[in-house]
């Protein structure tokens, strides 16, 4: 056969030798820069070229040129970090989310980290190591985590944030909310947590949520401190009341920046706290969520009362109330009123069918006759 009309091999690089070559672009690139990233790259362990320059010079090591400071590796199949990441000593963000990590090395060379984020991983354990680093941003959600090591309380200095979500944890030990003074987000949504969870001093944490656990009740102490706090979501757990606070020095639960109060399908009998010894208010409240409970009142406990000029939604559906909540008349923001699945027979079916505004204009109309 002529030469012209020999079959000619072509051979394509494989899926693996590709995204290979596409990370070593990546890093030849972020060498300039510091940052790297080499998310959704298929790799199932960190390219050598991340810490030597190329083959021909295996001891001329990049970093010493350009500071690595970020590595986002996130969206592949690492099964683990590379240990010699501690080499890399610059780095103040680690991304790598959405990996099958099963377990994390010794981090304590790299005395700048900041960031971790190692959510969407198969970790079961977490090393004291992790207690040692200068972490403000602590991410470990949708994990296989059954508790967090004592050492932790180490973090209590610089942890900003903090999310514990899906996991298998049954105990939330207390020096979390006792001692991470510095605390502004803290998520510990979708575990087996069955323990009190008590408010200590958190001047600084804005978003609490607790939501889908066991958790029988949220405590207050005349050293709880919530002044940042908008938002707290605790649905989905086993509360009987709202808050409990059984410190007899205690006579208001004051938060002045709640926005958002979240307590549906939980247990709660009563908005009441400590029998109303404690008075609750909330005068920055606009969403207060209260669906499948047992209520047969919401009046009271001061929540309502001190929100009651701006509160925008009140959602009491699913429990036990026999008439519309009088301060209704009072609420002049409001613009969801939902009462479906209480035993209430007036107003007639017919209006509360209308919705929100035709039942304050019928409870406005009552109040003139």
């Amino acid at each position: 056969m002529p030469p012209h009309q020999q079959a000619v091999l072509k051979v394509h690089p494989t899926h693996d030798t590709a995204s290979n070559i596409l990370s070593c672009q990546i890093i030849a690139s972020a060498r300039t820069s510091g940052r790297l990233n080499l998310a959704n790259q298929h790799l199932r362990q960190l390219p050598e070229a991340v810490f030597v320059r190329d083959e021909t010079s295996a001891t001329s090591n990049w970093w010493e040129d350009v500071d690595l400071t970020r590595l986002v590796v996130a969206d592949n199949e690492l099964q683990e970090l590379d240990p010699r990441l501690s080499d890399l000593c610059a780095l103040t963000l680690i991304d790598a989310h959405n990996n099958r990590l099963l377990s994390l090395p010794n981090l304590t060379a790299l005395t700048q980290l900041s960031v971790l984020n190692v959510s969407n991983n198969a970790l079961n354990a977490l090393p004291d190591s992790l207690a040692s680093l200068p972490l403000v941003e602590l991410h470990l959600a949708n994990n296989q985590l059954t508790e967090i090591p004592d050492s932790f309380v180490l973090l209590a200095s610089t942890l900003s944030v903090l999310d514990l979500s899906s996991n298998v944890i049954t105990f939330l030990p207390q020096f979390i909310l006792n001692s991470f003074t510095r605390l502004k987000k803290f998520s510990c949504r979708n575990n087996k947590i069955s323990s009190h969870l008590e408010f200590g001093s958190l001047p600084s944490l804005s978003n609490f949520d607790a939501s889908t656990n066991k958790i029988p009740s949220l405590r207050f102490t005349k050293n709880s401190n919530l002044i940042s706090l908008c938002d707290l979501n605790a649905s989905i757990n086993c509360l009987q009341s709202v808050f409990v606070c059984e410190d007899p020095g205690v006579t208001t639960i004051f938060l002045p920046t709640l926005a958002l109060l979240d307590v549906r399908m939980n247990r709660v009998a009563t908005l009441l706290c400590a029998e109303g010894r404690v008075r609750i208010e909330t005068p920055a409240l606009k969403d207060l969520g209260l669906q499948g409970n047992l209520l047969q009142t919401v009046s009271g406990s001061g929540i309502l009362e001190s929100c009651v000029k701006i509160i925008e939604t009140l959602d009491v559906r699913d429990n036990a109330l026999d008439c519309i909540p009088q301060e209704v008349i009072e609420m002049g923001m409001l613009k969801r009123l939902l009462l479906e699945g209480n035993p209430i027979r007036v107003p007639r079916r017919a209006i509360l069918d209308k919705g929100t505004m035709a039942i304050i204009a019928w409870m406005k109309d009552r109040v003139v006759e």
